[in-house]
């Protein structure tokens, strides 16, 4: 149901990035991670990014071990 970079986008902003974050771990601009985020919480009828996640998660769009500590380590800070 999500594109791949609408779910990096996902985990990317689960691990409390912000747009300008995330846009710039994924070589893209700020605009298009809101349009990513739009895009999810429509397609999974969230009200919020906090919802979009949790809905990511119970639906598997996502799963827990993509928000490991790890992965957000090689995140921009």
């Amino acid at each position: 149901m999500l594109t791949r970079r609408e779910r990096d986008c996902l985990i990317l902003t689960g691990h409390g990035h912000s747009e300008k974050e995330v846009a710039l771990a994924l070589d893209i601009s700020p605009n298009t991670v809101r349009v990513h985020i739009e895009n999810i919480k429509r397609k999974l009828g969230a009200s919020n990014k906090s919802h979009a996640l949790i809905l990511a998660l119970l639906t598997g769009e996502a799963e827990l071990k993509d928000f490991d500590e790890k992965v957000a380590a090689d995140a921009p800070h």
